[in-house]
């Protein structure tokens, strides 16, 4: 084949994909307009779009991304060496291209002279894919959204493949539908299986997105209606996936129907109940062969069922990734993988119901509901076309043994579904009574207002870390130490919890969020408690254990003695450890067994959630009664001894005068004024060294005035000596050691 005939072909495929690129730019910007009408009816701005990055020229840039989301394309953000990703097709941009693609394609492929076969479809769809990609990507560089350093855009490899698969499928098909006949090779009941799972797909999407988007608008408020609005498709995947009681997990958690409301799941189960009675009636209204044909008519249904959970498990897939400079990682979120199987055993029970309900209920349905199940057979290559849906083979009499045998087989399977929804529903009953986080909750909630501070500590470990967590938030560490944290100090503790309310409860995968408000405190404050899935008892119910060390919180100290008296009990501690605590109010007095030291404290608050309080001693320490008077009785003693001296300058006392005389005599010192002791800076620790002054001392002698001329000439005088001295101060049992330094 020549390069020109190749170009014609390629120029005819593109002319479909280039007006459908163009529609599907058109619901870029829809989807953008309407997410940004419900933010800004919401009051709020979305994420990456504020003040600064809010701009016209991000704006005008938004859809482009948008455009690249629905082909698949991951949108890259860059900001100082931090980087985030985040792939979440906007299926309605995807649906606008595929669908346009197809439908023009199809209508060119009607208006062909000679029809195309099926290398040349393969090839000028590949062909003008491959072009697609290669502008696309640099064009969405080119069309990045930039703003104050940041850097976003869904020019990526994902968005490479994407462009290149969805054109190639949306021409193929487009073309093979104009005149679409199968391969007689090909099982035309399993075509029929697989556009009936098709169907049941577009119909979740229809009634899903609605009903999700008038319970985010009740629930949360416009800006979630549009978050929902917008990932539409997405939420239909996963309330089909669970509504089939499969999963869908992310971050490490795993939900189920009945993870958030056993209502909401009750409701999804039984939507699923009708829906899948609804498939086997239109199964057995569209099927070729008979059913009972042969063995294999079992199995094709059930294959469909796995082909469509494969596709969803697929087409639900969110990953978001991030990191900075070299450290990074991701999230997905996406339905269980084993869900799949589980729409292969639905698929199976309505092969059953088609054999047995089905014909009862098929001939007596309304005209439009029988016209929406029917649809025309699909036909092989050579097959006569003077019937538009092609005739469907008279269905051959079974035998008495054969129904019989499809009804016991039915009922079996009927009793088992049923059975295993029993076993189900009241397993989440008495999982979630007596073995729910409420449980665990009121159970270490009592132990505190019992203060039963061991059964506490048991409920909520100090180093209990959750599984499947990055990382987790811990206030204290292995050194923290429970000097503090006992039954008897907590008893006596003046505000402390006495009682409690649990106001909500929020499960959400393995992880629980209860509020709760405390009672005896001031003003009641609500707390909120953090439970993690932790096993299972008898290896069926969940155990529940209180995360983030529960309502305790981490006293810094840092006082200086190594114990102190807490609420009027001693306690030995290390002065320079944190300590556990509970809220409360709590009297603290580092110097509670000490006769000779005191503290004048303010009671400590450890208020709750606050993770940290500070328990030490901010004022200094103070002197009591007890060292007052012992050290004024030495100071008395010694300066009495001191008075008592004959020398104007006696050694090892304060008080000093001097002489111009050759010579003195009847030298008598008198105290004035005692040297302050009112007023003292102490340390703590002892020895303590003070510094006393304020002292005054009075002198009178006879000083001889002949300067060695002539007699003695002894004349009185009188002087004053002004008092400061040294003393340090050391403890030995109970009595005050107090050494004189003048």
């Amino acid at each position: 084949m020549t390069p020109a005939a190749l170009l014609a072909e390629a120029r005819t495929a593109a002319v479909p994909a280039l007006l459908g690129l163009a529609v599907a730019l058109g619901a870029a910007v829809l989807v953008t307009v309407v997410v940004l009408l419900g933010f800004a009816i919401a009051g709020d701005s979305p994420s990456g779009i504020d003040d600064e990055l809010g701009n016209v020229t991000v704006l005008f840039f938004l859809p482009f991304q948008v455009l690249g989301l629905g082909l698949l394309g991951t949108l890259g953000l860059t900001e100082s060496g931090v980087h985030a990703s985040l792939y979440a097709p906007v299926y309605w941009v995807t649906g606008a291209f595929v669908v346009t693609t197809a439908v023009l394609a199809r209508r060119a492929e009607l208006r062909a002279a000679v029809p195309t076969t099926t290398l040349e479809r393969v090839r000028s769809g590949a062909i003008v894919g491959l072009a697609l990609g290669v502008v696309l990507l640099p064009l969405m560089r080119l069309l990045a959204m930039r703003a104050n350093g940041t850097l976003s855009h869904t020019a990526s490899p994902t968005l490479f493949i994407g462009t290149t698969l969805l054109t190639l499928g949306a021409l193929w098909a487009g073309r093979w539908s104009a005149r679409g006949r199968w391969h007689r090779a090909v099982d035309l009941d399993l075509v029929v299986a697989l556009r009936l799972m098709w169907s049941v797909l577009i119909g979740w999407l229809v009634v899903a997105v609605p009903v999700a988007a008038i319970l985010a608008l009740v629930g949360e408020g416009p800006d979630a209606t549009v978050t929902v609005l917008a990932a539409g498709p997405t939420a239909a995947i996963y309330l089909l996936e669970l509504a089939h009681l499969g999963a869908v997990s992310g971050a490490g958690e795993t939900y189920f129907v009945w993870s958030e409301s056993i209502l909401l799941g009750g409701i999804l189960t039984v939507a699923a109940l009708v829906s899948t009675l609804l498939v086997s009636v239109a199964w057995h209204r569209r099927r070729v062969r008979p059913a009972g044909a042969d063995a294999w008519s079992w199995a094709v249904l059930p294959l469909a069922g796995l082909v469509a959970g494969l596709i969803a498990w697929l087409a639900g897939l969110v990953v978001v990734g991030g990191g900075i400079e070299g450290f990074g990682g991701q999230a997905v979120i996406a339905p269980a993988f084993w869900s799949m199987f589980v729409l292969a055993v639905w698929a199976l029970a309505a092969e059953g119901l088609s054999r047995t309900v089905a014909p009862a209920l098929s001939p007596g349905l309304p005209a439009p509901i029988a016209r929406l199940l029917d649809h025309p057979r699909p036909l092989h290559e050579g097959d006569p076309t003077d019937q538009p849906g092609g005739e469907r083979a008279e269905p051959r009499v079974r035998t008495p043994e054969e129904r019989r045998r499809d009804r016991r087989l039915v009922l079996i399977g009927v009793g088992v579904v049923a059975s295993l929804a029993v076993l189900a529903i009241g397993y989440r009953v008495v999982d979630s009574t007596f073995f729910g986080p409420e449980k665990q909750a009121e159970a270490y909630l009592d132990a505190v207002v019992d203060a039963d501070l061991d059964k506490a500590q048991e409920l909520a470990p100090f180093d209990y870390e959750p599984e499947g967590l990055a990382f987790a938030v811990s206030f204290g560490d292995e050194d923290t130490r429970t000097d503090l944290f006992t039954r008897e100090i907590y008893e006596a503790t003046e505000e402390r919890i006495t009682g409690y309310e649990i106001l909500s409860t929020d499960v959400s995968g393995d992880r629980a969020e209860l509020e709760v408000r405390l009672e005896g405190l001031s003003g009641e404050p609500t707390v909120d408690l953090t439970l993690y899935r932790d096993g299972r008892s008898f290896g069926l119910f969940t155990d529940w254990v209180v995360g983030d060390a529960g309502l305790a919180q981490v006293g810094s100290s840092y006082g200086e003695t190594d114990s102190i008296g807490v609420n009027g009990i001693m306690v030995e501690t290390d002065p320079e450890a944190d300590q556990w605590l509970l809220p409360g109010t709590y009297d603290i007095d580092p110097y509670a067994d000490d006769p000779f030291l005191q503290a004048d404290v303010d009671p400590v608050v450890v208020e709750p959630g606050a993770g940290y309080a500070s328990i030490g001693v901010s004022s200094s320490a103070e002197p009591t009664e007890e060292f007052r008077a012992q050290l004024d009785d030495q100071v008395g003693a010694y300066l009495e001894e001191c008075m008592a001296s004959t020398e104007l300058e006696p050694e090892g006392c304060p008080q000093s005068t001097y002489s111009f005389g050759d010579g003195v005599r009847k030298v008598e010192w008198t105290l004035t004024r005692a040297p302050d002791t009112s007023d003292l800076y102490l340390s703590g620790e002892f020895p303590e060294t003070l510094y006393l002054s304020d002292g005054e001392a009075a002198v009178t002698y006879e000083a001889d005035e002949s300067y060695g001329f002539g007699p003695k000439d002894f004349q009185p005088q009188e002087d004053t000596s002004y008092l400061s001295l040294q003393v340090e101060v050391d403890v030995d049992g109970d009595e005050l050691v107090v050494t004189f330094e003048p």
